[in-house]
C-alpha cells in the first residue's frame, strides 16, 4: 500500500469489511509505530483493542 497513510488504511478496512462480513470476528489488532493505521483502526473499529508491539 503506497503512502502508509490514515486514509488508505480505512480504505483497506473498509474493503476487509465488505469482502469477510460476519465470517471473521476480529478480537484485538497487533500494530507497530504505524500511526496512520491506529487511528484507522479507531476510525472504523472503536470497539477493538489495539495492542502495541514496539522495540
Amino acid at each position: 500500500m503506497p503512502g502508509k497513510r490514515f486514509q488508505g488504511y480505512v480504505c483497506v478496512l473498509q474493503a476487509a469489511g465488505r469482502m469477510f462480513g460476519s465470517e471473521v470476528v476480529v478480537d484485538d489488532f497487533v500494530v507497530d509505530f504505524e500511526c496512520g493505521l491506529w487511528a484507522a483502526i479507531q476510525e472504523e473499529l472503536p470497539s477493538m483493542v489495539v495492542l502495541f508491539t514496539g522495540a
